[in-house]
Parts: structure tokens; C-alpha cells; sequence
């Protein structure tokens, strides 16, 4: 008789995901979401076996675990419902989508964590390594869910995976051949009870790792490398850096990208030749670089995949140059961490931010704020919190609900040489589905400009 597995969290692209593997796999599946019936259809249709599953739908109570002996959770949903901890004293357990995949293909896991920059990264390291392994397999967090990709991985194939805190909440054998920390800030505060809480999940990503295994860290993040004086991992450390010389890893040294091993240095390529554009995606490249040397790909590899990555929509993406102003679509930007990050390698910018809150302070942003914008744009639910956490000039802010008005605005005010940038700070469920559909209404309404 199949065992039974339910999966909490079924309507969204790691839900259905996991159903399908759960079935190819011989199990009877137990769909289950908080959503009704009726605002699921899309996700049911997608459901490859759907008389081997029962969908109960619309609440998540505990009675539905009898004969339950494995429980996929979902990223979008907390780990501390009553159905989990239920499940947790039952002795059921309780993994993630990405930990499904792993357990069918425990093998060459390349992980990416980090509060900003992790599907650029992710993405850049992918480029790379598909030059030299072709079969390489890309997603998680991106939006591609692993258990989707992974029922045709051969044993020698490389998983690189974006891997979020609420994935990395419920992993238990998952463990990466290389890990990667890109930086840890203040996020989803509205999620969990402390800062402490989110950084302890990103840390799982290393507690399966032993000394044959290897981590990357930014070493220029002051939060990071103080939680490893108290977390010490056993895997073999490299680090990357903006700022110089690292003993084991990539830096950014006189204008050019640089690898150290064993402090021999190889000079890569001059700051300028790569296609993305902002200090933060620096960062992402000295990463990629760092990961590609530990795996041992050739340096033709590295720079190919680097300087033909063009980086990804909605992450500090040009829209369009109209008289002379510049236009970035960076609506990825959910914190104030990212928006610091994107916009401190600009000058002469007209910022627009505003979203909804995720439990932040916004203060961190005073110094770049009133250093590089010229003006800033508030808008959505966060509009007033934003204002009231920074110091900066009220009478350089315009406060516009509309967000079409706000964005029109930004334009109206700018001067030649500007750049207007749309960099959030906030989620996008005040008004949009996700951040790709606020994004591509920025990106509508910028080429309707003239």
C-alpha cells in the first residue's frame, strides 16, 4: 500500500510541483491549502494525477494528518501553524519542496542564500556552469521549483539552487557541496518573531556540511561575519569582497576582478567589461567567481558566462533612455537593504519606493538617500512609514497614491543626466500579484512616456 503525503501550501508553483513529484514518486497525495476551491482552478489543472489525490481545500485542520507519513510545506506558509506543530508532535515529518528534491538527487547541490541579490547570483553561477555541464539544473526560489526539474537529473548532474529562509525552515538532510551566504539584513520581520529567527534560517543552510564541503561569505557585510564569530561552520571558508585582498577567494583590487588561492593571485577581467550594472551586482560577480573557481572551471568559462549575462528582469533592469534620462525597473527590491544596495553606484537619481511594509526601518537609508537622490517619490501603503523613518528634505518628496500619477511624476521633475529608478523597498501585494507584475507596469507606462 503507497504511503500518503500531504503538501500544505498546494496552490502556488512549489505546491503543484510537489504533488506532481510526490506522485511520480508512488505516493497517494493529500493536496491541501487555506484558499478555497474556487480560486485554485489554475493550480488543480496543473495536478498530473489528480484521481490519486484528495484536494481539501479552504482550511487546514489537523484531523486531515491521520495516515499521514511525510508533510511537504510550501515556502509561503509559516512553519508554526497548528497543522505543523501538530504534525511535529505526531512525530510526522515535516520537510520542504526543495528537501523532496534532494532526497531523489542527494548529489553536486550548489545553494545561494542571502537577504539581497540571491536570483542574479543564482542565475550568474548558472550561466557559468552550464558552459562546461550543459545538463546543470537552475531554480528554486527563481520561481522554477527543483522538484520539477530534478526526475531527469543524472548522477553527475549540478543543482544550483536559490534557496529562501522559508525553504531553508524545513530542510533535514539537505546539504550542499557549496554553500553561499551573499549578505544577511533586517527582512520579513513580518514573518518572523526576531531578526534572530530569520538569520538562524538562513544558517541551516550550512548545518549538514562537514570539512569536504565548502561555504562563500561576503566579507564586507559587518552582520554576517559577526554571526560566524558566533556560528563557526565546519565546511572549508572563502570569502569576496569590494574591498581588497581576501587570503581565499574573488575581490575587486585596482579597477579589476581578482581570484587569491593560497594567496597565488590571478587578475580576471577590468571592472567595466561586465553587462550589469551597481555595486551590488559586483558583489554577485565576485561570488560567481568565487564558487566557479572551488568547482574548478576553467577561467574561459568564468569570463564567458560573466560578460554574456545580461542579469534579470525587474533586478536594476534599463527600460529605455528618454532625453536623456535613464530608466530602472529594479521592482525585485523588497527591503531597504536592496534599495540601498541598487542605488549606491548611481548620482543624480529620482527614486520611486513604496509598497508594503515587511516590519523594516527604513532610517538605514538616510546617508544614501541624501547623498545620491535628487528627489524621492513615495507611494503605496508604506508611503507614510517611509517618510516618517528617514531624515530627508520634505520638500524633495512628492507623496502620490496612484501609481501610474507617481511614476509620471518622477518623469516630470527629472532633469537630463537623471536616472528615475523604481526601487520599492517593499512587497508588492498593496496592489500588484508579485513584483514581475509591478514591474512590468512600470516598464508599460515608461515606454508610454514621450
Amino acid at each position: 500500500m503507497s504511503e500518503t503525503a500531504l503538501v500544505v501550501g498546494f496552490g502556488g508553483r512549489s505546491g503543484v510541483a510537489a504533488v506532481n513529484f510526490l506522485l511520480k514518486n508512488g505516493y497517494m497525495v493529500i493536496a491541501n491549502d487555506i484558499k478555497k476551491e474556487e480560486t485554485l482552478q489554475e493550480y488543480i489543472e496543473k495536478v498530473k494525477e489528480p484521481d490519486r489525490v484528495r484536494f481539501i481545500l479552504g482550511h487546514h485542520k489537523t484531523d486531515i494528518l491521520e495516515g499521514v507519513t511525510l508533510v511537504v510545506l510550501s515556502p509561503g506558509v509559516p512553519s508554526n501553524i497548528d497543522i505543523i506543530r501538530t504534525a511535529k508532535e505526531k512525530g510526522i515529518s515535516v520537510i520542504s519542496e526543495v528537501e523532496l528534491g534532494f532526497r531523489y538527487h542527494p548529489e553536486n547541490w550548489i545553494c545561494i542564500t542571502g537577504t539581497d541579490g540571491k536570483s542574479t547570483t543564482t542565475s550568474l553561477i548558472g550561466n557559468i556552469i552550464k558552459l562546461k555541464y550543459p545538463d546543470s539544473i537552475i531554480g528554486g526560489n527563481l520561481g522554477i521549483p527543483i522538484t520539477d526539474l530534478i526526475m531527469n537529473a543524472k548522477k553527475e548532474t549540478f543543482v544550483v539552487a536559490e534557496l529562501s529562509s522559508f525553504q531553508l525552515e524545513n530542510i533535514v538532510d539537505l546539504k550542499p557541496r557549496i554553500g553561499v551566504l551573499i549578505n544577511i539584513a533586517r527582512d520579513h520581520l513580518d514573518r518572523y518573531d526576531s531578526f534572530d529567527e530569520y538569520v538562524e534560517a538562513k544558517l541551516n543552510l550550512f548545518k549538514n556540511q562537514t570539512e569536504d564541503d565548502f561555504s562563500v561569505f561576503n566579507k564586507d557585510n559587518k552582520l554576517l561575519m559577526e554571526w560566524l564569530g558566533k556560528r563557526p561552520v565546519r565546511s572549508k571558508r572563502s570569502f569576496f569582497s569590494l574591498a581588497g585582498p581576501v587570503d581565499d577567494g574573488a575581490c575587486l583590487e585596482d579597477g579589476s576582478f581578482v581570484f587569491y588561492s593560497n594567496k597565488v593571485k590571478e587578475v580576471l577581467f577590468q571592472d567595466g567589461e561586465q553587462q550589469i550594472e551597481g555595486e551590488h551586482n559586483k558583489e554577485n560577480i565576485l561570488s560567481a567567481i568565487t564558487v566557479s573557481k572551488l568547482l574548478k572551471i576553467e577561467t574561459e568559462f568564468i569570463l564567458n558566462g560573466i560578460k554574456s549575462f545580461k542579469g534579470l528582469p525587474h533586478r536594476m533592469e534599463m527600460v529605455r533612455e528618454l532625453k536623456k534620462r535613464r530608466f530602472f525597473n529594479d521592482s525585485k527590491a523588497t527591503t531597504s537593504s536592496a534599495v540601498r544596495k541598487s542605488i549606491s553606484g548611481f548620482e543624480n537619481i529620482i527614486l520611486i519606493m513604496g509598497g508594503r511594509d515587511k516590519g523594516l526601518d527604513y532610517s538605514e537609508l538616510n546617508e544614501v538617500l541624501n547623498k545620491r537622490v535628487k528627489t524621492l517619490i513615495l507611494t503605496g501603503e508604506l508611503k507614510e512609514k517611509i517618510k516618517e523613518d528617514i531624515s530627508y528634505p520634505e520638500d524633495r518628496i512628492y507623496i502620490i497614491d496612484d501609481f501610474t500619477e507617481a511614476v509620471q511624476k518622477a518623469y516630470e521633475v527629472s532633469k537630463e543626466g537623471d536616472h528615475i529608478i523604481l526601487s520599492p523597498g517593499g512587497t508588492s501585494y498593496d496592489r500588484f500579484r508579485n513584483f514581475e507584475e509591478r514591474g512590468e507596469t512600470f516598464k508599460r507606462i515608461v515606454n508610454q512616456l514621450s
